[in-house]
């Protein structure tokens, strides 16, 4: 709801409140979130910064991360060129975005060919949280 609002900032000051009386695996469980808050209120080399120290996970969600703030520093070749050396569907599949974004429809409905990934089923999807934080209502 912050975020709806523009208020991103407020939102961030929550999460970061929320993660100074977290444990280490809650904290970790809210750097996605703080990334994505981050890139909202417009601080995108904190953003990229906060990204890139993330541990990677099965859902790859640092590479997600990492390629959502490149993507909005204006590096998107760089994005796309971090999601197109990995090997988890569901980069393949935040590709796929990525090149819809661009204007690049044909070249993502590839990959998704290529790949597989179109039929395929996100792995541990109830357990992971989402790639857009933007379900959550800040």
């Amino acid at each position: 709801m912050f975020v709806s609002q523009g208020r991103a900032e407020a939102a961030l000051g929550l999460v970061d409140c929320r993660m100074q009386m977290a444990d280490a695996e809650e904290r970790e469980t809210l750097i996605p979130w703080r990334v994505w808050l981050l890139e909202e209120a417009g601080q995108l080399e904190e953003a990229l910064a906060q990204a890139q120290a993330m541990v990677d996970d099965v859902c790859s969600l640092r590479t997600c991360n990492v390629a959502s703030v490149l993507e909005k520093m204006g590096r998107t070749d760089e994005a796309i060129a971090m999601l197109r050396g990995s090997t988890d569907g569901t980069d393949h599949r935040e590709l796929a975005h990525l090149l819809i974004r661009q204007g690049r429809p044909d070249e993502a409905i590839e990959l998704l060919r290529s790949t597989g990934t179109a039929s395929r089923p996100r792995q541990n999807a109830a357990s992971q949280p989402p790639q857009n934080p933007a379900a959550i209502p800040w």
